[in-house]
């Protein structure tokens, strides 16, 4: 039985339903909607989505044309890195030809010294040769003149001297006294007109064969003068050119093969850019060269010539009365000497008007005037969510200099930041050399005696050498001519009708002879040379076919080509390096210290060789030494230095900041040259 109180609950119960029911049907409409939005309420934050997708869209947009446009910009500077690393790389090949050239020069003149002081003088009685030594490093002290070097050939070494037990020589100063006239007492009696005619042929004879001695003394100093002087012009005109063309403007500036650098470096850089960097060049690419400078006479201002006055000397055998003395008289003074005469030597016994014709010790560079290149390019690359308006505009800008290696020795051991040469007064890097002057045309009074001793040529055989080539160990570096008496030939140190060729030949003529063998010797690197010159082993092997370019001149419109080491000869088809110069100092009797020479041709590779990719320390470990050389034959590519891993010969290069080349507290003059700014700063605008 249902409780009353069930009853009463079920009956509220239908009257809520009966009212429900009559308010749906008063208005169902309102009921109808409301039930629609309760059956979709789960959409309600797609229109919330919608507001924002367009803000985030914009930031994903953003974050993309950064990334892109950072991209750019990286991928430009590197590019220019490039552009300029090359620039600088072509630049540094150019000097390091220069560099070697300046040796070439410095060769020549040690040529011309070994032949005046150590085979001119074989015929003395008391040089070391004749006299069995000393074999040390001891001054050689001529009796007569104090070393000076008058050259003497009238004795036995000499193929010209018939009698092989003549000498004349003996000294400088030596009298054959004269034989006098036997007079005719008796006209009568024939003999005694026989024996006084013949008394007079023997006067006559001496006296000719006193005058034939002095023409051959002659020809030999003056032969040697002439090859000195044509095969440095060669060498000083092709320097000077290459000189001339890195002082050019940036757009002119031509590498070793011909090319413009600048074309190369446009190459290089266009080459590494995305597309839209590319597309995006905003005008051409800027290059700038920091050794463009005007060129006043000959050479621009960043490099000047070490002219001298060289004085040669010969043994004049004056012969009078049928007697015969050797007075010493200078290769310019020909009075009395009936001698062919070269015609180069001839017209200019003075030193010449022409400067690549005047006696050189070859060229210093200015250290204020530092070689190095920029490279600058913009680009506005358009991207691909910024499809209207100006594009950005990107800049990159790189500075790259060769480093490392060295023209050449200063004549003193100073500059000074303003000054064209380097420093005045004592200090000279190679004292023993011939002094220096300072224009062409200012030739000292050298007046007589011991005044004219400094201007003999002479040179040092390592730093700080006080001897050169009055010691004597170096004195008996000579041909033996003990056992073979006849083996020289004046007729070898005349023979230089090629010599005005690009590839003429300075040394002794005589192909397999001993004195061209000796002389090879002679001039080839010693402790000196390799501590103050870039020398390439295989020059000819990297330069030998390069540098005959259209349109780059040489002096009196000669064109230039880059000269072979000294002992090649095309003519003969012999093709030698410094390589091989050097191999003829470990041969035999050419061994030893004579000369101090490099023994090894890797002992050259002394330029400067940084430990890491971003570490300039140097690494002393390389110095002198080759890891892994370029292997002989094959196909294997020219290296500079020859040598694949380890150290290297002439210019490297680096990058550089401009704040470092406009530092004004460079200290690259010597310890007593100062401190400032390079001369030659970029431009504020680049």
């Amino acid at each position: 039985m249902i409780s009353f109180a069930c009853r009463v609950r079920i009956k509220l119960m239908k009257v809520k339903e009966n009212q429900k029911s009559t308010s749906c049907a008063m208005n169902r409409a309102t009921c109808n909607f409301q039930s629609g939005v309760q059956k979709n309420d789960r959409g309600q934050m797609t229109i919330f989505v919608a507001l924002i997708f367009q803000v985030l869209f914009v930031f994903f947009a953003m974050a993309i044309n950064i990334g892109l446009l950072v991209h750019d910009k990286i991928n430009l500077q590197n590019s220019v890195d490039l552009g300029a690393y090359y620039g600088a790389q072509r630049m540094a090949e150019v000097m390091n030809a220069m560099a070697h050239i300046n040796y070439q020069i410095r060769q020549d003149y040690k040529l011309l010294a070994y032949r005046m002081r150590v085979v001119g003088g074989l015929g003395y009685d008391d040089h070391p040769v004749r006299r069995g030594g000393p074999a040390s490093e001891t001054a050689y002290q001529n009796a007569d003149t104090a070393g000076l070097a008058a050259a003497c050939v009238a004795f036995r070494a000499w193929r010209e001297v018939i009698d092989n037990q003549q000498n004349i020589c003996r000294s400088q100063g030596h009298v054959i006294r004269e034989l006098p006239r036997l007079p005719v007492i008796a006209g009568f009696l024939p003999i005694n007109s026989i024996v006084s005619a013949f008394v007079d042929r023997v006067r006559n004879f001496i006296t000719q064969e006193c005058r034939g001695k002095t023409e051959l003394n002659w020809n030999y100093v003056a032969g040697a003068f002439y090859a000195y002087r044509i095969s440095a012009f060669k060498r000083k005109n092709a320097f000077k050119a290459l000189a001339r063309n890195l002082s050019q403007p940036a757009e002119q500036v031509r590498d070793m093969d011909g090319s413009t650098i600048y074309e190369g470096v446009r190459r290089t850089v266009r080459a590494n850019l995305t597309i839209a960097n590319r597309e995006g060049l905003n005008g051409s690419v800027e290059f700038f060269n920091g050794l463009e400078a005007p060129v006043t006479g000959d050479l621009p201002p960043w490099l000047a010539e070490l002219l001298i006055t060289p004085q040669l000397f010969y043994v004049f055998h004056d012969g009078r009365s049928g007697g015969c003395t050797n007075r010493v008289r200078s290769v310019r003074d020909i009075a009395g000497v009936a001698a062919p005469d070269p015609v180069f030597v001839q017209n200019s016994r003075g030193e010449p008007n022409t400067p690549t014709f005047h006696s050189s010790l070859g060229f210093e560079k200015n250290p204020w005037r530092m070689a190095y290149v920029g490279v600058k390019a913009e680009s506005r690359p358009r991207k691909p969510f910024a499809p209207f308006g100006e594009p950005v505009t990107i800049k990159a800008r790189a500075f790259a200099k060769p480093f490392g290696g060295t023209i050449g020795p200063w004549h003193k051991s100073n500059w000074s930041r303003g000054a064209p040469l380097s420093g005045t007064g004592p200090g000279e890097i190679d004292r023993l050399t011939v002094p220096r002057i300072p224009a062409p045309g200012d030739v000292p009074s050298l007046g007589t005696g011991s005044a004219i001793y400094p201007y003999v040529p002479n040179f040092s055989k390592y730093p700080g050498d006080r001897l050169g080539l009055k010691s004597n160990l170096a004195m008996i570096f000579t041909p033996n001519f003990s056992n073979q008496p006849d083996i020289l030939s004046v007729a070898e140190f005349s023979h230089f009708r090629d010599m005005p060729s690009p590839n003429g030949d300075p040394l002794s003529s005589s192909p397999n002879g001993v004195a061209r063998t000796m002389e090879l010797a002679a001039i080839s690197p010693n402790l000196f040379d390799l501590t103050y010159y870039s020398i390439e082993p295989k020059f000819n092997d990297l330069y030998g076919s390069r540098g005959i370019w259209n349109g780059l001149q040489g002096d009196q419109g000669t064109q230039v080509q880059v000269p072979f080491d000294i002992g090649t000869s095309l003519r003969r088809n012999q093709v030698l390096n410094v390589t091989d110069q050097i191999a003829h100092t470990n041969v035999g009797s050419r061994r030893g210290p004579h000369f101090y020479f490099v023994t090894d041709p890797f002992h050259l590779l002394t330029s400067w060789h940084q430990k890491g990719e971003s570490d300039y320390t140097m690494d002393e470990d390389r110095l002198g030494k080759c890891e892994v050389p370029v292997p002989s034959g094959g196909n294997a590519p020219a290296n500079p230095g020859s040598c694949i891993k380890g150290g290297r010969t002439g210019y490297s290069v680096k990058i550089v900041a401009k704040d470092y080349l406009l530092f004004e507290g460079h200290q690259i003059g010597g310890q007593a040259g100062g401190s400032g700014q390079i001369l030659n700063p970029p431009p504020d605008d680049f």
